[in-house]
């Protein structure tokens, strides 16, 4: 295992181990990543974001989401172009509904 990837794990391991009661009472984390990266261009980014828009409004995702309301689903959405260069767009969220 590369050094930068044991980092990456390291960092993540921190960030949910920090960040346990807080998602306590879900059932799910769900982090949903748009590449922004330079291999991507417009069309293609659109692409992402149609496709998370359709995929969050599906009826079967979102019956899936309800399914349980007293422990919901969180979703955090996020672009990155690498592993320094990430944005939230979407702080962690609880679905409550549609």
């Amino acid at each position: 295992m590369g050094e930068s990837m044991r980092s990456i794990l390291i960092c993540l391991f921190l960030t949910i181990a920090m960040n346990k009661p807080a998602f306590s009472d879900c059932r799910q984390a769900l982090a949903l990543g748009l590449d922004v990266s330079g291999s991507v261009d417009l069309q293609e980014y659109r692409l992402q974001l149609d496709g998370l828009i359709s995929a969050l409004n599906d009826r079967d995702v979102m019956a899936a989401f309800m399914a349980r309301p007293e422990a919901p689903i969180r979703v955090l959405v996020y672009e990155w172009s690498g592993p320094t260069d990430q944005a939230i767009l979407v702080p962690w969220t609880s679905v409550t509904d549609a």
